[in-house]
């Protein structure tokens, strides 16, 4: 059995947008329009997936947009991710956990890398195994797809292994220079003909 650590991180704050005041109402309204209108009116590019569908039944209306945007998630069955640049909205049966390998990196790092860019939503969870590489999210697609995303980038560089060490290569340019670092094959087995031959001479009469 995996044990699995979650990683309680601090509340990110709210986007920009989130409080800003929202004085639009929605009635009876296709719900992709609602959404498409919503972020047009806050200049947010909106990502709708494609399980995004329906008509909004009755009166929405809020003070703020965040408050316009919950209200308008809550009533049809709708959950929002913004990852700083885009506005994500997929249907809540569209919420689903993925299991990642997080190749040679910790879930510590990858979950701090989360909040340090504001990506982390607390609505969502990261966990990591406490033996292993390997990391569970929970959350929308986007969600997946930027903790994905994010591993994938914060791999580090392989280690170059096997080179030969008498070769140096300059970066940038295109002279490489050979280093000799002792006598090579070549070298020695030349070197002994010659020995063979002195002791030859002078084994002579």
């Amino acid at each position: 059995m995996i044990a699995f650590a979650g990683f309680a991180a601090p509340a990110n704050a709210a986007p920009a947008w989130f409080n800003s005041p929202y004085n639009y109402v929605v009635l009876d309204q296709d719900v992709r329009v609602a959404l498409t209108e919503f972020g047009r009116n806050l200049g947010l590019p909106v990502v709708l997936s494609d399980a995004v569908n329906g008509r909004v039944r009755g009166r929405i209306e809020a003070r703020t947009a965040g408050d316009f945007m919950e209200r308008l998630a809550g009533a049809n069955g709708l959950t929002w991710y913004f990852d700083g640049s885009v506005l994500h909205v997929s249907a809540d049966k569209e919420f689903v956990t993925r299991v990642l390998d997080a190749g040679r990196l910790r879930g510590e790092a990858v979950a701090s890398e989360m909040r340090e860019l504001g990506l982390a939503d607390e609505r969502f969870s990261l966990r990591a195994a406490r033996n292993g590489n390997v990391i569970t999210v929970s959350g929308p697609p986007a969600y997946i797809n930027v903790v994905g995303q994010l591993v994938e980038r914060m791999q580090p560089e392989p280690v170059v292994s096997g080179d030969d060490p008498r070769v140096r290569v300059f970066r940038g340019g295109v002279m490489t220079e050979v280093v000799s670092t002792g006598p090579t094959e070549a070298d020695q087995s030349g070197s002994d003909r010659e020995n063979a031959a002195r002791k030859a001479r002078a084994a002579r009469p």
